[in-house]
């Protein structure tokens, strides 16, 4: 008996090599809490406040949030045009 397919059928082989990675920062690209806290120094606690406040707009998957970069950059130039 060979493997399970599971739910979503056999994987995806890209002709021998993995799929090309996106840069990072790419305005598509979803990023998590931690994430965006990193790459903007800031606590996690202060991108959760900036999503409940509504200031960082964001999606919910399930119960996690992911946050654009553009939504980000966004923030990042609303941030710097106030000072």
């Amino acid at each position: 008996m060979g493997p399970s397919l599971g739910a979503f059928g056999p994987p995806v082989v890209h002709a021998g090599r993995p799929p090309a990675l996106r840069p990072v920062g790419t305005p598509e690209e979803f990023l998590t809490v931690p994430e965006v806290a990193r790459r903007l120094r800031v606590s996690r606690s202060t991108i959760y406040a900036l999503c409940s406040k509504g200031r960082l707009p964001h999606a919910r998957v399930s119960n996690a949030i992911r946050i654009s970069w553009n939504a980000v950059e966004a923030l990042v130039g609303l941030q710097r045009a106030r000072t």
